[in-house]
């Protein structure tokens, strides 16, 4: 799908390639790395082991998207028992907590790093 947009654009200096991000050597420096895997907190995701690899490959004047990850707690009551993300998109209605204090920020992550 979208190979097609891209053609359909007529963009042509963009490579995809099908492959696992964390181990695969590539044969040239890219300008712009975007990796769009985030999840809650990086708990399930591999970000930064895929940054780690693919980074190396990066032009020295290139970007990466995103540029980092601010990971932030906030203490909150809920009615559940459970450990959970849930948000009003996701479910459809706005879940019922109460902030119980200030947020903090505990871990900043700099790809550039």
């Amino acid at each position: 799908m979208l190979k097609k947009i891209f053609k359909e654009n007529n963009i042509d200096n963009v490579n995809f390639i099908a492959a696992d991000a964390s181990s695969f050597e590539f044969t040239e420096s890219a300008d712009l790395i975007i990796c769009e895997m985030l999840d809650t907190a990086l708990i399930d995701e591999e970000e930064v082991p895929v940054l780690n690899n693919v980074r190396k490959y990066l032009k020295s004047n290139g970007k990466i998207i995103p540029q980092g990850i601010i990971n932030i707690a906030e203490p909150v009551y809920m009615e559940n028992s459970y450990t959970h993300y849930e948000d009003e998109d996701f479910h459809g209605k706005k879940p019922d907590y109460q902030i119980l204090g200030d947020h903090v920020i505990f871990s900043c992550i700099d790809f550039f790093r």
